[in-house]
């Protein structure tokens, strides 16, 4: 090591995530100025190295964005497949046995990340991944769950009713996270800033909390007192492409909401969670929703990879329950 570093004006290092390489490479630095106090040089000069590889991993060339569609594609077909599937009764493993199942199956290499299948009150707790519990009947299930394909994540949460029929609560909160979702989306474009399209989630969430009767006041007041947190208590996307949470800055180097550009991917996922502490109509406690798309910035707007995974009512009603059914 001392011989490479010998010569050389900086080191490339991150520092802090292995201690016992941390040492090799500070002994080979310490090895690397002995040499050059008699001749040449050693680094002068250390630079967080994913200051640049994050900066290319946050843009993805056609080859990546063609691995994740592959992604998105086996993803929609797991989560179709746990639709088909959910009947009263069956246990939240099981669900997620046959969601996995149907990545595997169709070339995946492995999960993103460890899925969330959460019946009932147990979607409105974050992270969730117990997945012991009974589904009831009567009740929604929360799957968050993504398929790797080729190295590439994808990210996904659909929400759906148990029984296959929503109840006119569980519908109304689904129908506000939906079109919260939707206002998401519609700003996701180059050169508007990456945290815009969590505040257009926060408004029509704020607005439906309180048509719902859930929140008390207007709109502007309700978010301004951030009162729409005890129900959406968590931000609306973020980067993915190696990692579920991708590599990649958020803010710029003048510390302002960077600015999406073409080649970016994100998630834009709202929820709403009324936890069955919650002071608050005793018909919408323990409803727990959300719906998350993978999306990516194109030169004229975007494009959502994860589309073909079915979100509106009457498309899930229509699936839910249909191979328990046949």
């Amino acid at each position: 090591m001392a011989r490479y570093l010998a010569g050389a004006q900086r080191l490339y290092y991150a520092f802090g995530s292995d201690e016992a390489f941390d040492r090799r490479v500070f002994q080979g630095l310490s090895a690397a100025r002995g040499h050059s106090r008699r001749k040449g040089r050693s680094p002068e000069e250390f630079i967080e190295p994913g200051t640049v590889l994050h900066e290319m991993r946050l843009r993805k060339d056609s080859n990546e964005i063609e691995a994740m569609r592959r992604a998105a594609g086996v993803t929609a077909l797991g989560h179709r497949a746990g639709m088909a599937a959910t009947r009263p009764g069956m246990h939240e493993y099981q669900l997620e046995a046959i969601v996995e199942y149907a990545y595997y199956s169709n070339g995946a290499q492995a999960v993103a990340y460890p899925s969330i299948v959460a019946g009932g009150e147990n979607a409105s707790i974050l992270h969730y991944d117990t997945n012991r519990m009974p589904l009831q009947d009567g009740q929604l299930v929360l799957v968050d769950s993504g398929s790797e394909v080729d190295a590439y994540a994808s990210d996904v949460t659909r929400t759906w009713p148990i029984n296959g029929r929503f109840t006119p609560e569980q519908r109304a909160i689904y129908e506000i996270v939906l079109a919260a979702q939707q206002a998401g989306i519609a700003r996701v474009s180059p050169g508007v800033n990456c945290r815009e399209f969590h505040h257009a989630c926060v408004r029509v969430v704020t607005e439906g909390l309180i048509d719902a009767g859930l929140l008390a006041g207007t709109v502007d007041e309700n978010i301004e007192k951030n009162r729409y947190h005890d129900f959406f208590m968590h931000g609306s996307g973020h980067w993915l492409g190696l990692d579920v949470h991708d590599a990649g800055r958020y803010r710029d180097e003048n510390d302002n909401y960077r600015r999406l550009e073409p080649g970016m991917v994100t998630t834009v996922e709202p929820g709403i969670y009324v936890h069955p502490d919650l002071e608050c109509d005793e018909r919408f406690k323990g409803i727990g929703v959300r719906i998350e798309d993978n999306i990516l910035v194109t030169p004229d707007g975007n494009e959502n990879l994860t589309a073909a995974i079915p979100k509106s009512v009457a498309e899930i009603e229509a699936l839910v329950g249909e191979t328990a059914c046949a």
